[in-house]
């Protein structure tokens, strides 16, 4: 039977999980209860940016779902709570967006009328945002 690469694993709620490691440069000495390390968030790095893994951090918000649809070509900015932009460009028509980001988001989307959006899987009306075929709003 293989050993569990976390140390303490016992599966119970709580407990203080550390990732084991062949080398001593992980260590987890600076590391409280329920945070992991500098060490071990690099070498976790790799499979988070495949989505293999997701860790869950105490006081972090949710990430937020946004689908667009693109009946005709339209150009959308999408930039989450803290400035950082997460989609920029043109797109054709019949195309499909999937974005995920902190709250709040902030849309420009050009040729709006033509676009359907949605939330966390509700759909939005952006008909109130609508001026000049430009509609730029935020969503908590």
């Amino acid at each position: 039977m293989k050993s569990s690469p976390w140390a303490g694993d016992s599966g119970s709620v709580g407990t203080r999980r550390t990732l084991r490691s062949k080398s001593r440069s992980h260590s987890t000495r600076d590391a409280k209860p329920g945070e992991i390390t500098k060490e071990q968030l690099e070498t976790l790095g790799p499979a988070c940016e495949r989505g293999l893994l997701q860790v869950c951090v105490p006081g972090a918000e949710a990430a937020h779902r946004i689908r667009i649809e693109f009946l005709e070509e339209s150009w959308v900015e999408i930039r989450d709570g803290h400035g950082k932009l997460l989609h920029a460009q043109l797109n054709s028509a019949g195309s499909e967006v999937r974005v995920e980001g902190q709250a709040p988001l902030s849309f420009v989307i050009g040729n709006a009328q033509n676009v359907r959006l949605s939330y966390n899987g509700s759909s939005v009306d952006l008909t109130p945002y609508i001026r000049v075929a430009v509609a730029r709003f935020k969503l908590p």
